[in-house]
């Protein structure tokens, strides 16, 4: 049968799970119980090998917590050492090269300067004393000389600054590569939650995934509405959470409606039922319970009501 209501009937008799109260207009559906957001899977590097895992299963953490350390670390930290080293010494290198060549201009300058005075005086004196031209060649000829030595030293400046320049900016690449590899040896939390799941131990290779973690400081529902119930349901709308596995039903609220159709993900309990059903995920906030977060996973039993 594909309608909402027979489905809503047959579930409510055969599994014993749905309110014993819904009504006619309400919708029936299956649901997963979920952490805020999701689970988390937390992965690193498939290269490495685990060194330390530094949390367990139930562990609260913050985001940036380190959760493990893998046995690329200590070469990491060489080679970080390794890096910081060369970037110092390229600097200096080019600070020290630039300062020379600063000196070198200054002293050119303070040359170049006290040639034009020399100059400038035996042009004032000319009519006391004799001065040869000879003479007076040589000093221009001296400040031609300092003159072309400045501009030799600026070509020179030019050449040591991109040439040193060069050599800070491979520094400061390789610096930044062996930073990253650093990172990506310790493990850390993307989200403040709990640790879930550790699925890796000291010793072994890294899997697909080290650690699965949620936040659990608010517990969602996300219900699967069959296609043909889904403009029925509006945010705001109360619901009703049952499982065998539960105490005790669970009640929450619609938080978010989805728009994407899709093949359900969740098996019904019914051998006689339709599979393969075509659904809208639907997000229901639930309201604060005991259980919840002890049955993350959980496939339950929904009733939203109209």
């Amino acid at each position: 049968m594909k309608t909402a209501t027979i489905y809503s009937l047959l579930v409510t008799i055969l599994t014993g799970l749905t309110a014993a109260t819904a009504s006619a207009a309400d919708i029936a559906c299956f649901g997963r119980i979920l952490p805020n957001g999701g689970t988390v899977n937390v992965s690193a590097p498939s290269t490495d090998t685990i060194a330390e895992v530094l949390v367990h299963e139930g562990q609260q953490v913050k985001a940036g917590d380190v959760l493990a350390i893998l046995s690329s670390r200590d070469v990491g930290q060489l080679q970080l050492e390794e890096a910081k080293l060369a970037l110092a010494q390229a600097e200096l290198e080019r600070d020290s090269g630039v300062r020379m060549e600063q000196e070198k201009q200054q002293n050119l300058k303070d040359g170049l300067s006290d040639a034009r005075e020399r100059l400038k005086n035996l042009y004032t004196n000319k009519a006391e004393d004799y001065v040869s031209p000879e003479y007076i060649a040589e000093r221009e000829g001296e400040i031609e000389d300092f003159e072309q030595q400045l501009k030799l030293s600026a070509l020179e400046m030019e050449k040591l600054k991109r040439s040193t320049d060069m050599g800070v900016t491979r520094a400061q690449k390789q610096f930044a590569i062996a930073e990253a590899a650093l990172a990506d040896s310790t493990v850390r939390s993307p989200l403040g939650g709990r640790v879930l799941k550790v699925l890796g131990r000291p010793g072994e290779h890294v899997g697909p995934v080290l650690f699965m973690i949620g936040d659990v400081s608010s517990m969602f529902v996300r219900a699967e509405v069959y296609e043909s119930d889904a403009l029925r349901v509006k945010v705001g709308q109360k619901a009703s959470i049952a499982s065998a596995a539960l105490p005790g039903k669970l009640s929450g609220t619609v938080e978010s409606l989805g728009t994407m159709i899709y093949k359900s993900t969740l098996e019904s309990v019914d051998a006689t039922s339709q599979t393969g059903s075509r659904v809208v995920e639907t997000l229901i906030r639930l309201d604060p319970n005991a259980w919840a977060d002890r049955l993350i996973n959980l496939q339950v039993d929904v009733v939203i009501r109209e």
